[in-house]
């Protein structure tokens, strides 16, 4: 006859406390000790693997050369944690926390324009973060609050193919874009998915209204552009390849990463507009969950050290990092003896003001340009 599952585990249970009982006896306790010890370890080895943390799971747009050094740096100055990178364009990471927000999947979020993080944080989708996170960084309301803080800037530049330089004078400002000989010579990247696009169209309102145009004008010196635009392409790098080969030989695009394709061999070159360079501010952010990530802010201060800052600053990624303790032989060598002017930016204003742009510039946008 069988007995219920419950009277046979008090059995087993009873059993078990027994063969304890004995090997504690005071005659075998030297015998046995060792296999006591040996099983227990056993048992506590398992509840540790039930345990054991989850990955942390980031969400950047930094590319995957970037994401998989850091997440590899890391598991090996913490052995038996893990990341889980997510490459998802600024657009996309800003939608998808949004979307998640009673259900949040991320821990952090790693990299996007500033405008951006403004909007999340006054939406509530950060966490507060911890004063000291800001401490290797010059206090600046501009490049960090107490909700996300900027640890990479990227001046936005026109770059172009080389050789074009013997038949073209090069485009020196943002008005020359709009020059009628470099109708269909230019490329630009899809904003859709894009925050470095996205930021750029609307510090190109901002920048319109500063000198004294109306709205309405701003926005059609960006349908001038668009008229300009040879192609559209959905990844930052089809659309390097493309100046670089000379298929669309002017482009407009963040300047760390024109300089890391230009080390990889890619036939490019820049110049910084002469009215001002839009500088992003690169951002960091703990997203805001019911329940924290255990390692999410050792996650955050390894993400903002030195070491990191270094080794992004170096060959072959060429971020330019504001970690104050960053020598100046370490920055970038594209940084060091340029000066340029930085155009004044209210990023606050297109925190707001900023999506009610974008959504006319997705009308304005020729979507058939795009190539891929």
């Amino acid at each position: 006859m069988g007995y219920p599952a419950d009277l046979r585990l008090k059995g087993r249970r009873k059993n078990v406390a027994n063969f304890f009982s004995k090997l504690m006896n005071e005659n075998l306790r030297c015998r046995f000790m060792p296999a006591a010890v040996f099983i227990f370890s056993l048992a506590t080895s398992g509840l540790a693997q039930t345990s054991k943390v989850p990955p942390i799971v980031i969400y950047s747009p930094h590319g995957t050369e970037i994401l998989k050094m850091v997440a590899d740096k890391y598991e090996k100055k913490y052995p038996g944690e893990k990341v889980d990178w997510r490459f998802y364009g600024a657009e996309d990471i800003v939608a998808r926390i949004e979307a998640e927000k009673s259900s949040p999947v991320a821990d952090v979020w790693w990299g996007g324009p500033q405008f951006m993080f403004i909007g999340a944080k006054n939406a509530g989708l950060l966490a507060e973060l911890p004063k000291s996170l800001a401490s290797n960084f010059e206090k600046d309301p501009g490049k960090h609050t107490d909700f996300w803080i900027g640890d990479m800037q990227a001046p936005i530049t026109i770059f172009f193919q080389k050789d074009m330089l013997s038949k073209l004078p090069r485009p020196s400002d943002w008005d020359s874009l709009l020059d009628k000989k470099y109708a269909g010579k230019i490329t630009l990247r899809t904003s859709n998915t894009s925050g470095t696009m996205r930021a750029l169209i609307v510090a190109a309102v901002d920048w319109n209204l500063r000198r004294g145009k109306t709205l309405e004008q701003s926005m059609d010196w960006l349908k001038q552009l668009d008229a300009q635009v040879g192609g559209y392409y959905s990844h930052s790098q089809l659309m390097l390849q493309a100046v670089g080969k000379g298929i669309l030989p002017i482009g407009v695009w963040n300047m760390p990463e024109v300089a890391m394709r230009m080390r990889q061999g890619f036939s490019l070159d820049f110049v910084y507009p002469s009215s001002g360079v839009p500088v992003l501010i690169d951002g960091m952010a703990l997203v805001k969950k019911p329940v924290p990530h255990p390692s999410a802010q050792k996650f955050a201060e390894f993400l903002l050290s030195k070491d990191v800052a270094i080794t992004l600053s170096r060959s072959p990624f060429h971020r330019l990092h504001l970690h104050k303790d960053l020598p100046l032989k370490e920055q970038p060598s594209y940084t060091r003896h340029v000066n340029f002017k930085v155009m004044d930016v209210d990023w606050e204003r297109i925190a707001k003001e900023g999506p009610a742009w974008l959504k006319i510039w997705d009308e304005i946008f020729d979507s058939k340009k795009v190539k891929r």
